[in-house]
């Protein structure tokens, strides 16, 4: 008979400081329960593990969390997942805090997108349970260990008014008349929004900006972290 427990989720979550609060991602059930078993030896707090978004986010309403927690997200999980475990992590109202393994840690767009969505580290798949736990504790201080060219290329608000025009579909000129700019700005500011997202086209930048969570019903961009 296959066995199909997961590690125990807590249903009262004491709001010590003392506690390092932890949730776990990961398509493996062999990673869940190693990271589960190592991190909690070694003082984490582990709420509760999932295989999916959809099942962290049921899970996750079971819950009655009051301090800050540290989502690790596990190296299994496809990189478009583990991004949109980044996204759930930025949307919820208790800070989630995500430490993110993957074999493209080293990637300087996965970098990028993983600044953007607010992640605190991404680490190599062959990191060490110590380690882990030592950036684990960084993250839920909210320190960031990304380098910092990951996180310096930010939309600002004028970029983020444009991309809003170009998920619609409008030309420069549409755009420029209805935030009234010039042509020439928007001309502007849309090859300063490619080159943030390492793109070569406005088709290519409404993806990134859908892909990053920006994007939704209504072309409605989203502020950034």
């Amino acid at each position: 008979m296959q066995r199909s427990d997961k590690p125990p989720v807590a249903s009262s979550i004491p709001s010590s400081s003392a506690h390092l609060l932890l949730l776990v991602v990961d398509r493996s059930p062999l990673v869940l329960e190693g990271a589960v078993h190592g991190l909690t030896k070694r003082g984490c707090h582990v709420l509760g593990s999932a295989s999916s978004i959809a099942e962290l986010d049921a899970r996750w309403r079971e819950l009655d969390v009051s301090g800050k927690v540290v989502l690790l997200v596990g190296p299994l999980l496809h990189t478009a997942d583990g991004f949109a475990a980044c996204r759930w992590a930025r949307d919820q109202v208790t800070p989630v805090r995500v430490v993110f393994i993957t074999d493209r840690c080293e990637d300087p767009l996965v970098l990028t997108d993983a600044a953007r969505l607010g992640v605190r580290a991404c680490l190599p798949v062959d990191v060490s349970l110590d380690d882990l736990f030592d950036v684990i504790k960084l993250a839920w201080l909210n320190q960031s260990l990304l380098p910092p060219e990951a996180e310096a290329d930010r939309l600002t608000e004028c970029e983020l008014r444009v991309l809003r025009k170009l998920a619609e579909g409008k030309s420069s000129k549409q755009i420029a008349a209805e935030l009234q700019i010039s042509v020439h700005t928007v001309r502007n500011e849309a090859q300063r929004i490619l080159s943030k997202l390492h793109v070569h086209s406005r088709k290519e930048a409404v993806h990134r900006a859908q892909h990053l969570g920006w994007i939704w019903d209504g072309f409605e961009v989203r502020r950034q972290i």
